[in-house]
């Protein structure tokens, strides 16, 4: 049997919206590998980024624990809901959420 991944840190690593959208790709295909920290700090998310990763959470069979967003380009808007609605399916397991200034 496969053991879920802890945690998977793609800090600092230049990721755009349609990376983000790759990523969401791979754990729709692959559910059993989507881990319980995910940490996206320092990149270029913007919303439809966010949105992505909204979805990923939203496709979790497990619980999902923490979250870092800080410093991408997230200015507000659809992406924000669609990622608050998926954090709030997670009210119960979620620990840590981090999203903070946008780095233009």
């Amino acid at each position: 049997r496969r053991r879920p991944l802890e945690s998977i840190t793609l800090n600092n690593c230049e990721i755009r919206d349609n990376g983000a959208e790759e990523i969401k790709l791979f754990f729709e295909t692959n559910p059993h590998a989507l881990p319980r920290k995910i940490s996206f700090e320092g990149n270029m998310l913007g919303d439809e980024g966010f949105e992505y990763i909204g979805e990923i959470i939203n496709h979790s069979s497990s619980a999902f624990e923490e979250l870092s967003l800080l410093h991408n380009r997230m200015r507000g808007g659809e992406g924000f809901r669609v990622l608050g609605a998926a954090l709030a399916r997670q009210e119960r397991t979620l620990k840590m959420l981090s999203i903070g200034p946008s780095c233009d």
